[in-house]
C-alpha cells in the first residue's frame, strides 16, 4: 500500500500545508485499514521520512483510535493495562500516543479528574 503518493499529489496541487493535512488523514486511514491494530499501523507512518509528516501521521492514527473508543468502546485498548498500546511501542511513537491516552483516562473516570490523580 503506497501511502506517500496521494499526499505528494496534494502537495503538487495545493502546497505543503495541504499535504501535511493529508498525511494526518492518512494516519486515520491506516488505523482503520489495520482494524485498529495500532502497533502495526504506527510502523507504516515511518514511510514518511520527514519528521513533521511522521508526527502528523501518528497523530491521525492515535486520534482515530481514541475517537473509536469514544464512539463505541472500540479501538485498541486493554482494561488490564491502562497505558496500552502506548507502553508497547517504541519511545518515538509513544510520546504522541500518551498525549491521546489522557482522553482514555478521562472517559473511564467519567471526567472526574480528581480520581485520576
Amino acid at each position: 500500500m503506497d501511502i506517500l503518493q496521494p499526499c505528494n499529489i496534494i502537495d503538487e496541487k495545493l502546497g505543503n500545508h495541504a499535504k501535511v493535512e493529508c498525511v494526518h488523514g492518512m494516519g486515520h486511514s491506516l488505523t482503520k485499514a489495520y482494524q485498529y491494530d495500532v502497533i502495526k499501523a504506527v510502523q507504516k507512518c515511518d514511510a514518511y521520512k520527514d519528521k513533521t509528516e511522521r508526527y502528523m501521521c501518528q497523530g491521525g492514527l492515535f486520534m482515530e483510535n481514541i475517537n473509536q473508543y469514544w464512539k463505541d468502546g472500540g479501538g485498541q485498548f486493554d482494561k488490564n493495562d491502562p497505558y496500552y498500546p502506548c507502553d508497547k511501542i517504541d519511545s518515538e511513537h509513544a510520546a504522541l500516543c500518551y498525549r491521546y491516552q489522557g482522553l482514555y483516562f478521562l472517559k473511564n473516570s467519567d471526567f472526574d479528574t480528581k480520581s485520576l490523580f
